[in-house]
């Protein structure tokens, strides 16, 4: 299921994005966003206790997004930056009690 929901996440992304090149600009600012959305989704797992592995997930992207970007793979860096505020959004949804839907969330897209 979860291969499924990142494959339709990745149609999205790249059909949102047409032939567009990201630029190094576009992918820091979206890098930083998602890093304050982890930054929130960590602080609601210290306060509510709630532990889905969600919060591990985000983290990792947020990684692999922050490293991709060093090497000058901005469209790569850009899509794991999506995929960890995914993760972070349901870290926060699990923790806080209410469904905020992932889009309303996404307002820099």
């Amino acid at each position: 299921m979860r291969k499924i929901i990142l494959f339709l996440m990745s149609i999205v992304i790249l059909s949102s994005l047409g032939a567009r090149e990201i630029t190094r600009f576009e992918a820091r600012q979206f890098i930083l966003r998602t890093n304050d959305m982890v930054l929130k989704a960590k602080n609601e797992v210290k306060i509510h206790k709630v532990f889905t592995g969600d919060l591990k997930q985000a983290i990792i992207y947020e990684d692999e997004a922050i490293r991709l970007f060093k090497n000058e793979k901005y469209g790569a860096a850009f899509y794991h930056s999506y995929i960890a505020r995914f993760y972070a959004n349901k870290s926060i949804n699990a923790n806080t009690g209410c469904d905020k839907k992932f889009i309303e969330t996404l307002s820099v897209v």
